[in-house]
């Protein structure tokens, strides 16, 4: 009867007040003692197997984010690479842009410098002019003040001419009236002369006939 209670036996107890195969086995060895200690390892182990998958999802969480990270990481790599090649390229450019801006500053200094002795070369020309100038001022100074002297000089002349003139030209009015009259005088002379001649003729011819009148 023992026999066939024990096949009836299922082969764990479904809970505390039920004994199965297991629990009847354990109470004949005597094993029974190591439940409570097993079930409370099987219990831990159960936790430990539960943070272990816990962990493990959160590993599997961290590798994908690991590789979502390193496909960034390397888009970061090319993007600082080219960061890196743009900034290489810039500096080239920059360092060919300072030769060029040195080269255009020793050019602009030596312009500069060329600029300074030609004004340099202006200033003593523009100095020797100006003295130059002081002198043909003061010799115009000179001549002006002679030029001023015979213009008045010559302002007296004119006005003394233009008085000559007035009397020049009554001189020559009187002069023709001169030589109206002295031309009536002449031709007054010229007749008196013509009957002269005519008398004095007249007054031979009478001289001529006054012997005869006296035989």
């Amino acid at each position: 009867g023992e026999v066939e209670s024990i096949s009836m036996m299922k082969p764990k107890a479904e809970d505390k007040h039920d004994t199965g195969l297991l629990e009847y086995l354990e109470d004949i060895i005597g094993t029974d003692k190591y439940v409570q200690p097993i079930e409370e390892s099987a219990k831990t182990l159960e936790e430990v197997n539960e943070r272990r998958q816990g962990m493990i999802q959160r590993l599997k969480v961290v590798e994908k984010d690991k590789e979502s990270l390193e496909v960034k990481k390397r888009e970061a790599e090319e993007f600082l690479d080219k960061q890196a090649e743009t900034v290489r390229l810039k500096m080239s450019a920059t360092k060919i842009s300072i030769l060029h801006t040195q080269s255009n500053i020793a050019r602009g200094e030596q312009s500069l410098a060329d600029l300074q002795s030609k004004l340099d070369y202006e200033r003593q020309k523009h100095q020797s002019y100006e003295k130059d100038a002081k002198e043909r001022d003061g010799k115009f100074q000179a001549v002006d003040k002679e030029y001023q002297a015979i213009t008045k000089t010559l302002e007296s002349a004119q006005e003394e001419f233009k008085v000559f003139e007035r009397k020049d030209a009554k001189v020559q009015m009187d002069l023709k009236h001169v030589k109206q009259k002295l031309k009536k005088v002449c031709t007054k002379l010229e007749t008196d002369g013509a009957n002269i001649q005519k008398l004095e003729a007249e007054l031979s011819a009478l001289e001529e006939e006054l012997p005869r009148c006296r035989e």
